[in-house]
């Protein structure tokens, strides 16, 4: 399946500022993901964290579900539905 995501993998990286804390998402060659902003650091790093760790968990996902699919198990059905949620 065609992704447009960024490849590579993806980190989370602390910056703290005069007035909070954001955490950036970055490639390990430094191009920016995204930027997560909170007052709250640990909500802050747990965002970024869940964020970098998508690329992951989205190819763990398709092999489970194409391991699953003969199955025909209700939950193919949810599986599904997040693919389609990160991808459409």
């Amino acid at each position: 399946m065609e992704t447009n995501f960024t490849k590579g993998e993806w980190v989370g990286i602390t910056v703290t500022t005069p007035n909070g804390f954001f955490e950036r998402v970055t490639i390990k060659d430094g191009e920016s993901i995204c930027n997560v902003t909170t007052r709250n650091s640990k909500r802050a790093k747990a965002n970024s964290k869940l964020i970098a760790a998508a690329p992951e968990m989205y190819e763990t996902l398709i092999k489970v579900k194409e391991w699953l699919i003969d199955m025909n198990l209700p939950i193919i059905d949810n599986i599904e539905k997040a693919i389609k949620k990160a991808t459409e």
